[in-house]
């Protein structure tokens, strides 16, 4: 493994998605600019298709913390999305196609779209049949805990600012009450442990 030196800090290749061996973009430091979530938003639009940010990034926003983890959920399929992110990049890819999952990369940030999924269980089973095409709720239903299963539809004309906090509260999505859990510092799974 070869280690570069860039001011006075090693500097390793980054790091290998374990599934596909495909690298792994180095999360930059900061966030998206106000146009690309709105560009994001407008093309997912222009196709008559919705995407909501998800997460880690809206709890951390609610959080008053930085995040640059932009994972993204959408009623389009992997194929769809993949058509609309060439309108938003020059750098789509697909690591986790056979999860649903298309990623991205917008101002140096990696950007990962999950087409809905749901879970089906046969008797007996503890394994999952995933299947795509589902609402938002029960993609959201599939995180697991509360305070992960928040969501934030991206508008193109008013994109989400995580520095407006009372705007952001109000526009989150919250089917599992993640946002109290959030302030009473819980961590609670989503829906029943027991049948998970």
């Amino acid at each position: 493994m070869s280690i570069e030196i860039v001011l006075g800090l090693p500097r390793f290749p980054p790091p290998v998605h374990p599934t596909c061996m495909t690298p792994l973009m180095p999360i930059i430091a900061g966030t998206l600019s106000p146009e690309a979530p709105a560009a994001l938003a407008a093309a997912f639009a222009h196709r008559g298709k919705s995407i909501y940010l998800v997460g880690g990034i809206v709890r951390d926003w609610l959080l008053g913390r930085p995040s640059a983890d932009y994972d993204f959920t959408t009623d389009a399929l992997p194929e769809e999305t993949k058509r609309i992110l060439t309108k938003v990049s020059d750098n789509v890819y697909q690591p986790g196609e056979k999860y649903g999952t298309i990623s991205a990369t917008v101002e140096g940030h990696v950007l990962q779209v999950t087409t809905f999924r749901g879970e089906q269980y046969a008797a007996g089973s503890r394994r999952p049949e995933v299947r795509y095409g589902v609402s938002l709720e029960e993609d959201l239903a599939r995180r697991d805990f509360t305070m992960n299963a928040l969501a934030l539809r991206l508008d193109p004309i008013a994109p989400p600012d995580p520095s407006d906090l009372d705007r952001l509260r109000d526009a989150v999505i919250d089917h599992f009450e993640g946002r109290r859990d959030l302030q009473e510092r819980i961590v609670r799974a989503v829906g029943e442990p027991t049948a998970r």
